[in-house]
């Protein structure tokens, strides 16, 4: 297992592509700075999307999946958090296998 941390500038999309030997997320702990306008989280198996939920608040969020999230055909895991709005940045924190 291997964690990655990423941070965005301000007002920016956020987008954390994991290793092309990940095919597993076992976590992901998110934030935005301030309560965001349009709060978004998505992971991608490649182009397709596997997993959505929208984020209303700041602050710390915990998304734990069992069994894991798991990459479809061998495809790169990618998670995106939309640009939280002025002056907000958004972070990312993931355990994948």
């Amino acid at each position: 297992m291997a964690t990655r941390y990423q941070v965005s500038a301000v007002n920016t999309e956020n987008t954390l592509v994991l290793p092309a030997q990940a095919d597993k997320i076992q976590w992901i702990h998110f934030s935005y700075s301030d309560d965001p306008t349009g709060g978004k989280l998505t992971v991608l198996s490649g182009a397709t999307q596997i997993y959505e939920v929208d984020i209303t608040t700041g602050g710390p969020g915990p998304l734990n999946f069992e069994p894991m999230l798991e990459a479809r055909d061998g495809a790169t895991l990618t998670i995106v958090m939309a640009a939280g709005g002025t002056g907000i940045v958004s972070k990312i924190n993931v355990r994948y296998v």
